[in-house]
């Protein structure tokens, strides 16, 4: 599969977000938890897995967000890299993976693997920079 995941505005997938979260709010709650384990299927504060991570941290805030990177990826407008904004969701080709952005110095958060922990990684080169597929703009 070539997209990895996102999460879904408070409507139908795709809908406008209207909420007051900022993607700075998203970003702290995010790196409220770095360090957490990665669990194969884990959506809590015991361990992530990568799209569960970006679903949980979302969900915090009231925004229904879809559980699959299939659903994640139609829940906001689509952002190149250049264009990426703090709180924006990462997907990744060939991957499954995904993650939040912490724009100005090109890392993200994600939780990336069982090798890993929820963690920043550099999204301006290397593997995660050549495997980056979109960015996903919810609020």
């Amino acid at each position: 599969s070539s997209s990895a995941s996102t999460a879904v505005s408070s409507g139908s997938a795709g809908s406008a977000y209207t909420g007051s979260t900022t993607g700075e709010q998203i970003l702290a709650k995010a790196a409220s938890y770095l360090g957490t384990p990665y669990v194969y299927g884990g959506a809590s504060p015991s361990g992530f897995d990568c799209s569960g991570f970006v679903y949980y941290v979302y969900g915090t805030f009231g925004i229904e967000v879809g559980r699959t990177p299939a659903s994640q990826y139609s829940a906001g407008r689509q952002v190149d890299k250049a264009s990426l904004q703090v709180g924006d969701i990462v997907l990744f080709a060939g991957t499954g993976g995904s993650g939040i952005t912490h724009a100005g110095n090109g890392q993200f958060i994600h939780s990336p693997n069982s090798r890993s922990t929820v963690s920043y990684s550099d999204l301006t080169s290397g593997y995660w920079s050549e495997h980056f597929y979109c960015g996903i703009r919810v609020v």
